[in-house]
């Protein structure tokens, strides 16, 4: 499975490609920032349930590089949220 199809599969999409310099970065999907149930739930008590939907995008950055005896690949992964 190449590596573009990997993050598409996952839902996100791709945001910049640089098949030269072997990067990739994602424009991946938005998630929940806030967990349910325990704090959330007493907090919501208190505060307005408006501050739990913020939504954070998860963004992912992947590059490539040969190993040196040209025999491998390394896979370096950065994540933003």
């Amino acid at each position: 499975m190449a590596l573009k199809d990997f993050w598409q599969e996952n839902g996100f999409l791709i945001k910049t490609e640089l098949a030269e310099a072997g990067v990739m970065e994602t424009d991946g999907p938005r998630t929940a920032q806030y967990p349910e149930g325990g704090i959330r739930s007493l907090l919501g008590k208190y505060l307005s349930t408006n501050l739990f939907h913020r939504r954070a995008r998860q963004v992912f950055r992947t590059r490539l590089d040969r190993t040196p005896d040209g025999k491998g690949t390394e896979i370096y992964i950065s994540h933003r949220a």
